[in-house]
């Protein structure tokens, strides 16, 4: 699409960051809603040859075609990973650059067999092993901000010849291949294209992979994607042209997917409610894609802040009773979510733990009352240097719901006496903060996907993924280091219950929902949409959007 008529649309739409501006206590989107409900649907008219699709969705939180200098959470359709997913079920398959692998007993080498027929985009050539092994020189040198480094910061990778790489890692990685699905570490780029045109080509189009060609990239507006004709997976798109549309603000998207400005986005619940009453549709993963809870920043082993009130546990535990499920299910999820017990604990990973479920309503039960009576207990605010709880917040691409969930927390936190106050921040500053450990607030976060457990616990709760992780202490990582060297499974998962029931017990987050991601569409233009929720945009699979025509 022509750069003028793409700014042009923008400009029609106001679009620009999004800032929750107080209208009272969680009123914010309601007063939206009101607005935005009068809108109407003008269906587009869908020809046989209609195969575009439009996608508004927040500014990715860093915005950078270098992967490794971004936090991971959006990864561009037209590039890879190393190991696919299945679009059902979420499992490993080999719909990625790799067709095969194997690692060794104790984990600590694992081979890597690439598609022989694989193809970069753009005439760059065949994908080779000695691509593999550029990647991750990229991916984990000193500029890397990546969630999920940890996994590959200690690894080498040898090219045995031109379809075959082994990693060597310094210690044993029970579940490396989670550093190469759709929640990865590494993503891959063409050698021959960093050869001939260095950082400069990766900067303003890095070839790629996928089913879709990068064909235009305007920072803080959009990209424009056209699709690969018989893509080398023998799975080729099935539409012809993919355009993602960067727009903050949900009562916007709103309006461009109920006007027929977009095709598909991604909307809080109480917004997507409103679209399936004026006959939008939503298409859910097949999966729960991710938890979402609140975290205490700052609880670090090597970088205490004495001067955050939650420090003390006793802070943590009366803000934990303030929150009423019901209330945050009704007023941010609509009614639509499922409670977490631990944040990270998921029954199919290692480390479910019933205990902990039926110790809940005991431990993190609305109980307002109680709340008080902590805080009074541990002489809040009088003996706190500093009593003030920041509440961010700000938007993530995918969740779109965070502003509403941060109104809401901050009205129980001081419904019980809490000094909280709302603290606005687009979510790239929230990215450089945590990189000097000077993330001051507490705010909402999300796993998305669920990741594996290993994979959870290191990234959120254990100093291997500093400055990443919000919370440890020395008895989770004692627990933790044990767990990282164990192999046999029931051993595994009995540390990795040890791992939840110290957190949960320590009140390390406050845990909240599990939900499918959900994208609203127009039936007009998209008839379905098979993705798992395995990938840090709740969205993947991008090929198999169907068009409304077909």
């Amino acid at each position: 699409m022509d750069r003028k008529v793409l700014k042009e649309r923008h400009s029609n739409f106001g679009i620009g960051r999004y800032s929750v501006r107080r209208l009272g206590p969680l009123k914010t989107f309601s007063t939206v809603l009101a607005l935005m409900t009068s809108v109407a649907i003008v269906p587009v008219a869908a020809g046989a040859d209609t195969t575009s699709v439009r996608y508004a969705v927040e500014t990715p939180g860093v915005e950078s075609m270098l992967f490794w200098r971004t936090p991971g959470n959006f990864p561009l359709p037209h590039m890879q990973f190393l190991v696919g997913q299945d679009a059902e079920t979420g499992a490993y398959d080999d719909s990625g650059l790799a067709r095969a692998w194997e690692h060794n007993e104790d984990f600590t080498e694992w081979t890597i067999h690439l598609h022989e027929n694989a193809e970069w985009h753009n005439d760059w050539g065949p994908v080779t092993a000695a691509d593999i092994v550029h990647s991750l020189e990229l991916g984990t040198g000193d500029d890397a901000i990546l969630s999920g480094l940890e996994r590959i910061n200690h690894a080498t990778a040898e090219a045995i010849d031109d379809h075959t790489v082994v990693f060597r890692l310094e210690r044993p990685e029970a579940e490396f291949l989670f550093a190469h699905g759709l929640r990865g570490a590494l993503q891959i780029y063409s050698k021959a294209q960093y050869d001939a045109e260095g950082l400069d080509g990766y900067r303003t189009q890095p070839t790629g992979t996928g089913q879709f060609r990068l064909v235009e990239y305007n920072e803080g507006q959009g990209a424009v994607f056209e699709a690969v004709e018989d893509h080398w997976s023998g799975n080729s798109a099935q539409i012809d042209q993919l355009e993602l549309v960067f727009v903050d603000e949900p009562a916007t998207r709103y309006a461009m997917i109920a006007s027929g400005d977009v095709d598909a986005t991604n909307l809080p619940l109480e917004l997507q409610a409103a679209a399936e009453g004026r006959g939008l549709n939503i298409i859910s993963s097949q999966n729960i894609a991710m938890q979402t809870t609140w975290l205490f920043w700052g609880a670090y082993i090597d970088h205490p802040n004495e001067d955050l009130a939650w420090q003390d546990r006793a802070i943590r535990q009366a803000a934990a009773l303030s929150v009423n499920w019901d209330d945050v299910n009704a007023i941010v999820y609509d009614g639509r979510a499922d409670r977490i017990t631990a944040f990270g604990m998921h029954e199919a990973h290692e480390g479910w733990n019933d205990d902990l479920v039926e110790r809940f309503d005991e431990y993190y039960g609305y109980d307002p009352e109680r709340a008080r009576e902590i805080l009074a207990e541990a002489g809040y605010p009088e003996n706190f240097n500093n009593p003030t709880i920041p509440v961010l917040s700000t938007t993530l691409a995918g969740n779109p719901e965070f502003p509403t969930l941060a109104e809401y927390m901050e009205s129980a936190f001081s419904a019980v006496g809490l000094q909280a106050e709302i603290r606005e921040m687009a979510y790239a500053r929230h990215n450089e903060l945590r990189q000097t450990f000077s993330t001051d607030y507490t705010m909402p976060m999300r796993n998305l996907p669920v990741r594996i457990t290993e994979a959870m616990v290191s990234t959120f709760y254990s100093e291997d993924a500093s400055p990443v992780h919000t919370y440890s202490s020395e008895e989770f990582e004692e627990v933790y280091q044990e767990y990282r060297q164990t192999f046999e499974p029931e051993e595994r998962d009995r540390l990795a219950q040890e791992l939840f029931q110290i957190a949960f017990d320590d009140y390390a987050t406050i845990p909240l929902a599990g939900i499918t991601f959900n994208v609203v569409v127009n039936p007009d233009v998209v008839s379905d949409w098979v993705f798992p929720g395995a990938s840090s945009m709740g969205v993947s699979h991008w090929q198999n959007i169907v068009p409304a025509s077909q």
